[in-house]
């Protein structure tokens, strides 16, 4: 049998010790957001849609990739660490394919002629400061959409296709739901907290149950992980109904306890869906991948 030295045994237990007092203190310590003013933060938004829809024997897939660079300039940043900040689209890059509908789409190229309201729109958002606050949990409030954004969605009015989907009250909810809200106390690994979003689609509200899960230091950053539900919502005056039969969504977020910010996080979301018009029933298979990244500050 071999006895471990003395030594050994002691810088053992100090190591212990040490490791149990980092895990203490690093539980005593409530995970926040941590602006600076002038701090701009730049990210990367990614998001994959494929969508299969079946009516009547006949099955149509579309596919559409949209990326979306930000960045979020910290105009000011009060004593409790609540910021005041200018969140401007810079860029956004979509493509779609589908059924007689091939289109790739980029707002740092030059029109080339008379563009379809929904490039219009785009383009639009790119360059426009939002102006917002946000608490150091993440909580965003007092979201002002300039007016050559609202003036980019006039050209999709109910009329014309946009409706509830292109509005003013589109883009608050878009915004204040672009960020995670850390809960009040601190946290120790397994707990878990809620958040409940709602954003409309062309048929109705999808509503969006998150409930995270902290699962401590990975690396530098801290691992909280996703499971979220979804259902939809239709008022009952649209001429169709529409059903969610099925949901799941995991994921997660990377948020730097050191620096205060989300360094990454990504969802992958399935819905299938039953959208009844006229009395026909369309099945839809709705897989959605997002991916937020920071880019780092300064970085264009």
């Amino acid at each position: 049998m071999t006895t471990t030295p003395v030594r050994v045994r002691a810088l053992l237990v100090v190591a212990s010790a040490l490791t149990l007092a980092a895990t203490a203190a690093r539980g005593d310590e409530p995970l926040r957001w941590k602006f600076n003013k002038g701090q701009t933060l730049h990210y990367t938004l990614t998001q994959k849609v494929r969508s299969k829809s079946e009516a009547s024997g006949k099955t149509f897939e579309v596919l559409q990739n949209q990326e979306t660079d930000m960045s979020w300039k910290v105009t000011d940043v009060d004593a409790s660490g609540n910021a005041e900040m200018d969140q401007t689209m810079d860029r956004i890059l979509l493509t779609v394919s589908g059924p007689g509908n091939d289109t790739k789409f980029d707002t740092k190229t030059e029109p080339a002629g008379e563009e379809p309201p929904a490039a219009k729109m785009l383009r639009g958002l790119v360059g426009n400061p939002i102006h917002m606050k946000m608490s150091a949990r993440g909580d965003i409030s007092g979201v002002t959409v300039p007016p050559k954004i609202l003036d980019a969605f006039k050209s999709l009015s109910p009329a014309g296709g946009g409706g509830a989907m292109f509005s003013e009250d589109w883009i608050k909810k878009t915004t204040s739901q672009a960020t995670i809200v850390l809960p009040e106390g601190p946290l120790v690994k397994g707990d878990t907290w809620k958040s409940n979003k709602s954003q409309p689609w062309p048929f109705g509200t999808i509503v969006l149950d998150t409930t995270y899960t902290f699962e401590g230091l990975t690396g530098a950053d801290d691992r909280i992980g996703m499971v979220v539900n979804a259902d939809i919502k239709a008022p009952p005056e649209r001429p169709a109904t529409i059903k969610m039969l099925s949901s799941d969504g995991k994921g997660g977020v990377r948020f730097d306890p050191k620096a205060g910010i989300l360094r990454g996080s990504e969802l992958n979301l399935k819905m299938t869906m039953q959208i009844t018009v006229n009395g026909q029933a369309i099945k839809a298979d709705v897989d959605t991948i997002t991916h937020m990244d920071e880019k780092g500050e300064g970085s264009k």
